[in-house]
């Protein structure tokens, strides 16, 4: 008799009823309210007033409660699947970016060793299970090598977003900013002008000219790089990879100004650290400053703001700003990408997530023109990413 996958009510209630979700009644109501809703489209403002007893003045706008909460509760479920319900068929997840239930198949509990005390049958059955398994090995490798051939040789494997941004190439180049220090070894200081982003232009800074008058010689240092960057090269590179691109990644101090590097070009970071991309930031259709904590909107929509700014809450709550810029120059047969922004890795998720990149394409015209502008803010709560949203876009020129 072959045993039935447990259906997924009976999950949910050995899910809710576990010790984790009892330590924490208020995840746990979550839990419940959302799975009584799934497949339902549910707003911010109703979680926050019927699951979490928040009033009904409530404005998730200024109030992070539900996303906090909503990640909470993602990060529990994930400790309840390692842990008691690391054997569950059916589990429950809650897609980043997302505050729906999704109810997924789960990996199927080991199969317990049986024992036989006929020894040469035994023996027997294990040279067949071991030949079995050298060949099913086998033809794993070989599946896997063809299923990378087969990636490497299909762009159409890539999303229609990003099949737009490389054209006809199947190659890229990430330059994530490495911002120029300064340091006076005489007196164990290191320096970094936030306008000075290559240390060749030191002569450019006149308090950096001051300091060297003070503590004598520096020794330039750009083997920095910023956290947020960082983290959104980890997005980028796998998913590229993994769609058969061809990739490479340079850093702004080991990159010449002048380089033009065949395939796709994506900038990260911001103006002062990668100067690179001010001239595109120039010719785009919103207007911000260095540090991005201001987006001016010059010709807004009825329901657009005419200035998006960056919002602190409280001590760890923060939304950022930050612009993705598309362009094809056709003339020069040169691709760029930059994604501007002080959490650049929020962009990132948004690239390379499919709830992400459905947001992008629901807002862009079926007919994706060469070069566009998207203002976005991402969201954190610390350092954990609680949402990123595209909030509006516009043609370039």
């Amino acid at each position: 008799m072959v045993a039935k996958a447990p259906e997924p009510e009976a999950d949910i209630d050995a899910l809710a009823g576990s010790a984790l979700f009892k330590k924490s009644p208020g995840l746990r109501n979550l839990l419940l309210y959302l799975w009584e809703r799934r497949g339902q489209s549910i707003s911010e403002y109703a979680i926050g007033v019927e699951a979490l007893g928040r009033r009904p003045e409530f404005d998730p706008r200024g109030d992070a409660t539900v996303r906090v909460s909503i990640s909470r509760l993602r990060q529990k479920l994930r400790e309840y699947y390692e842990s008691e319900g690391r054997e569950a068929v059916v589990r429950v997840e809650i897609p980043v970016g997302r505050h729906e239930i999704q109810v997924v198949a789960g990996e199927p509990p080991p199969v317990p060793e049986v024992t036989s005390p006929r020894q040469p049958l035994l023996l027997g059955l294990t040279a067949v299970a071991l030949l079995l398994v050298v060949a099913v090995s086998y033809l794993f490798i070989q599946n896997r090598r063809l299923q990378a051939h087969a990636v490497q040789a299909s762009p159409a494997a890539l999303p229609a977003l990003w099949k737009h941004f490389l054209g006809p190439a199947q190659s890229a180049t990430i330059v994530f900013p490495t911002p120029a220090f300064f340091n006076f070894e005489a007196s164990r200081m290191s320096v970094r002008v936030t306008q000075i982003p290559e240390w060749r232009d030191f002569e450019k800074s006149d308090p950096l000219r001051s300091l060297t008058k003070q503590f004598g010689p520096y020794q330039p240092n750009q083997t920095y790089s910023v956290a947020s960057d960082t983290r959104a090269i980890g997005l980028l590179a796998p998913y590229l990879v993994s769609h058969g691109i061809d990739l490479k990644v340079e850093s702004t101090a080991s990159l010449p100004a002048a380089a033009s590097p065949p395939g796709l070009l994506i900038l990260l970071g911001i103006p002062h650290t990668n100067p690179r991309m001010n001239a595109f930031l120039d010719t785009a259709q919103f207007k911000t400053d260095g540090g991005l904590a201001v987006i001016e909107n010059p010709n807004p929509k009825a329901d657009e703001r005419s200035v998006y700014r960056r919002e602190v809450f409280g001590r760890v709550r923060e939304v950022h700003l930050g612009l993705i810029l598309a362009r094809h120059d056709r003339a020069k047969g040169t691709r760029t990408l930059i994604l501007a922004s002080t959490q650049a890795h929020g962009i990132a998720f948004l690239l390379t997530s499919p709830g992400g990149l459905q947001r992008l394409m629901s807002m862009l015209p079926a007919d994706i023109p060469d070069q566009f502008d998207v203002v976005v803010e991402a969201e954190l709560n610390g350092a954990t990413l609680l949402d990123v949203r595209p909030l509006t876009w516009r043609a370039g020129k």
